[in-house]
């Protein structure tokens, strides 16, 4: 956790963190917590989402977070940065806009949405 974050952006940061670790133990997911990624459900329960994490041949290309931003009010936080993933030789990047519902210290839903990301550099 930063010493700045909120509760809640300390949990949506452990989320993020486990994306690139697979290390899970700081995640805090509500038993019934969802998951989508451009509308469509990719987890539906807290423990399935979990598991994804840790295991999930889906996570295994991902390698870094960059430009990682938070904006929090209520019950929702809002992280936008960019991901850099593996794809056999190459890496590309991709923006990711998550949104996550943590009305106590578990986190109840993530909606991410990706994005193509041109280098204007």
């Amino acid at each position: 956790m930063n010493h700045t974050d909120s509760a809640r952006v300390a949990a949506a940061r452990a989320y993020l963190e486990s994306l690139i670790t697979h290390d899970v133990s700081a995640v805090r997911l509500e038993p019934a917590a969802l998951r989508f990624e451009n509308g469509e459900p990719c987890g539906s329960s807290g423990a399935e989402i979990l598991h994804e994490l840790a295991t999930g041949e889906q996570y295994k290309p991902l390698r870094q977070i960059r430009e990682l931003e938070f904006r929090e009010w209520d019950s929702n936080v809002i992280a936008r940065y960019l991901l850099d993933l593996e794809i056999g030789e190459a890496t590309t990047t991709v923006r990711i806009t998550e949104h996550f519902v943590i009305k106590t210290d578990e986190i109840g839903s993530i909606t991410a949405i990706f994005e193509p990301w041109e280098n204007a550099g």
